[in-house]
């Protein structure tokens, strides 16, 4: 009888340790990406099209919009929108995430656009990683679904594994080839 309570008591620890050592899945945050020269809602839409594209990942954990949104009722960024990575930093905290993505969505001609994303260390407020995609598009669908393409080839590969993957190669929507920077 006591031989079973002291194995089961070995049992309960070493499945305590062994749960305790699994490495936790890296929590990342998305900040709502900055408009230059389109609307924001537009770049709202592309936001919140990457946030779906990493929440797809088993390997990391992406904390809800909703939170990201108050964090930046609270610290003032709502009406302003600008944010640097020190800022950033201070959101990813705010929400209790490692990394946060930032980008923004440019129009810089009728049907030409640029989509940048970077990756922010909240813990140090510095840039990690970023990649950036021309889309010669003609509708803000293809903008998304460049920047969705982008998020999964380059930002998440970096977020599941730490490695710089490869510059993106030429993303093709639609009928509308694309070139990396």
């Amino acid at each position: 009888m006591m031989r079973s309570k002291y194995f089961i008591c070995l049992s309960v620890m070493a499945l305590a340790i062994a749960v305790g050592a699994q490495p936790q899945p890296l929590a990342v945050a998305v900040y709502p990406f900055t408009a230059i020269g389109v609307d924001a809602t537009q770049a709202m839409v592309i936001s919140s099209a990457v946030y779906r594209e990493l929440s797809k990942s088993r390997k990391i954990i992406v904390r809800d919009q909703e939170s990201t949104r108050r964090a930046l009722e609270e610290i003032g960024l709502q009406q302003s929108g600008h944010c640097d990575d020190t800022c950033g930093a201070e959101i990813g905290k705010m929400v209790k995430a490692q990394k946060l993505v930032m980008g923004s969505v440019e129009k810089l001609d009728v049907n030409f656009y640029t989509v940048g994303m970077r990756v922010v260390d909240v813990s140090t407020a510095r840039s990690e990683y970023q990649s950036a995609q021309d889309c010669p598009c003609s509708s803000l669908v293809q903008v998304r679904d460049m920047a969705v393409e982008l998020a999964k080839t380059t930002i998440l590969v970096y977020l599941e594994t730490g490695k710089r993957p490869e510059p993106p190669a030429p993303i093709h929507i639609g009928d509308s080839p694309t070139t990396a920077p």
